[in-house]
């Protein structure tokens, strides 16, 4: 399965600030593999989440792209990826379950000067306490990814 080769076209982001929906996913969970670049892998893969990044409040506030509709669906987030499990019948054709994070790209000035700065800091704090196998490890993800929210998860 090529699902990690194209996992989100940059046309799946609103980017319409006159939208109500700007900030978020042009597409559902039920649709959105069926309607980016990966159409096989959508009888393969069930997208269980959406991932949403909000900014601190110490960022400017172009750092996150909001509605200028005073009915927005939200001022605070916006939609940044969704994550994707193998079906129990893939899972077993391939012999192990799958489950694929994926981001959309990096679209506006703003992210690119973020992307820019990320630093990164140790998981550790994230991991079971004890000896694992990892120990010997020093495992680090961007900052910004210890305050990303994944919300309707189940």
């Amino acid at each position: 399965m090529a699902i990690p080769q194209n996992v989100v076209t940059y046309d799946t982001f609103i980017d319409d600030q006159s939208s109500k929906y700007c900030g978020a996913s042009r597409y559902g969970k039920a649709d959105i593999l069926h309607k980016t670049a990966f159409p096989d892998g959508a009888d393969k893969y069930d997208v269980v989440g959406y991932l949403y990044a909000t900014a601190l409040m110490n960022f400017p506030t172009n750092f996150i792209l909001t509605s200028l509709s005073r009915e927005s669906w939200d001022k605070e987030s916006n939609w940044i990826g969704y994550i994707a499990v193998s079906n129990d019948q893939a899972s077993k054709e391939m012999g192990r379950r799958e489950i694929y994070v994926a981001w959309r790209g990096t679209i506006r000035e703003a992210e690119w000067v973020n992307d820019l700065g990320a630093v990164p800091e140790s998981v550790q704090p994230l991991l079971s306490p004890g000896k694992t196998v990892f120990h010997l490890l020093e495992f680090k993800a961007a900052t910004g990814f210890f305050y990303m929210a994944v919300i309707h998860f189940f």
